[in-house]
């Protein structure tokens, strides 16, 4: 992207946005967000009663999909 300033030509990279994902599964609350897309994926999961079962980062998540996150949590956390 172009600077839309009148004094430079520099390019600036637009801000990585987040990536957000909720669903459930055995009625377990799930969520999955992503800051950006060279970071790792952070999870929430949470039980039928709202107590939560994980809250931390997936390490070594970074090229993964939230669909390959997500089936991973739920076969390891739930």
């Amino acid at each position: 992207m172009n600077c839309n300033c009148s004094e430079c030509e520099c390019e600036r990279q637009e801000p990585p946005e987040e990536e957000e994902h909720n669903f459930t599964f055995r009625r377990h609350s799930i969520t999955l967000t992503k800051d950006a897309p060279d970071c790792n994926w952070y999870i929430v999961v949470r039980d039928p009663s709202g107590r939560m079962c994980y809250d931390g980062w997936w390490h070594e998540s970074t090229g993964k999909t939230w669909r390959e996150i997500g089936r991973a949590s739920c076969r390891e956390r739930v």
